[in-house]
């Protein structure tokens, strides 16, 4: 039998982009062949067929009626709402979200489903602002659905940052909405960072983004927390990381969280930056260079990966029950040490 190695793509072209924005580096860190069948090859995933919305509409729904009930908006403004004037506004938020969406349509929802997703996002999203309202720091909220390019060793990254949040002392807070999945900051510690567009954010979003803020601190300074906002009925949080704590809620400050990022790692908020842009640009040299290997820690991180029928999944665990077996037979050959 012949062994062929086929974990090495051709390396990028000069000249030669390459789509995907931050889900390309998050699949790269999870599975760097999950990362080149995906965005370098092209393959995808055949859509599957929902009754109603599936579950991409109804998360956009929710990150557009937040647009709308935040623009011009902040602590300020939502502490001084009435329940019913909380209420009221919320409603006009939705109803102009769903009627955005229904223009991009070539049919509008039918009247039922309409109305079963206006009392969802009401629902949903009332329960999400008691928990904003929760928040000590006075904020504003000065950009929602912003694009930006960011260029990470030579690959421009595409993104759209859900929500930027401004505090009294002109620092900001970035906040990326999740309706779906949970997800965690936990990879944030390690040299992979599986879920990166929030680091990516803190460590390379250009200095337009900090308008206003001091010329002259750092731009890791500038930032004073990475955070998902779990927008979910059954769990409203926020996740992340924040400069110091009481920001917001859940949400430790950097030296009360040291069990995740250890103080001889990350001594101050500026190392932990400084950290993430060199974790991320190595995953980023990884997709210039072409890494394409079949290489993971975790299987249950490719719950979601659009190409797992052809990353042989079953032979990779027959090869590892293969290495077991062989490592077993050689500590046994060699007897007690």
């Amino acid at each position: 039998m012949e062994t062929v190695e086929d974990d090495q793509g051709p390396p990028l072209a000069p000249g030669e982009t390459i789509r995907g924005g931050a889900g390309l580096l998050r699949a790269q860190a999870i599975c760097p062949a999950w990362a080149f069948y995906r965005y370098r090859l092209g393959a995808n995933a055949l859509e599957a067929a929902a009754e109603g919305l599936d579950a991409r509409a109804r998360g956009n729904l929710v990150h557009a009626v937040l647009e709308h009930f935040w623009r011009g908006r902040g602590s300020a403004d939502l502490g001084a709402m009435s329940a019913s004037e909380r209420e009221a506004a919320l409603a006009l938020a939705v109803e102009q979200a769903l009627g955005e969406f229904d223009a991009a349509l070539e049919e509008a929802l039918a009247p039922r489903l309409r109305a079963l997703e206006q009392e969802r996002l009401l629902r949903l999203v009332l329960q999400w602002l008691a928990l904003e309202a929760r928040r000590s720091a006075a904020f504003r909220v000065v950009a929602a659905e912003q694009e930006a390019l960011v260029d990470i060793e030579g690959i421009t990254v595409r993104l759209r940052v859900d929500r930027i949040d401004e505090l009294d002392d002109g620092r900001r807070i970035f906040i990326d909405y999740k309706t779906g999945a949970r997800v965690s900051p936990a990879s944030w510690a390690g040299e992979r960072i599986d879920e990166p567009q929030l680091p990516i954010y803190a460590a390379f979003l250009p200095a337009p983004v900090f308008a206003g803020v001091d010329e002259h601190i750092s731009a890791a300074e500038g930032i004073a927390g990475v955070v998902f906002a779990r927008v979910r009925l059954d769990e409203c949080a926020f996740a992340g990381i924040a400069s110091e704590g009481q920001l917001l809620p859940g949400v430790a400050g950097l030296a009360e969280a040291h069990k995740l990022f250890p103080a001889s790692q990350f001594p101050d908020w500026e190392s932990l930056i400084a950290t993430w842009r060199i974790r991320l640009a190595a995953i980023a040299r990884e997709v210039r260079e072409g890494h394409a290997a079949v290489s993971f820690s975790d299987e249950e991180a490719l719950a979601y990966c659009e190409v797992k029928p052809i990353l042989r999944l079953p032979e990779v665990r027959a090869q590892r029950e293969r290495q077991v077996a062989q490592t077993a037979r050689l500590k046994r050959a060699a007897g007690p040490s």
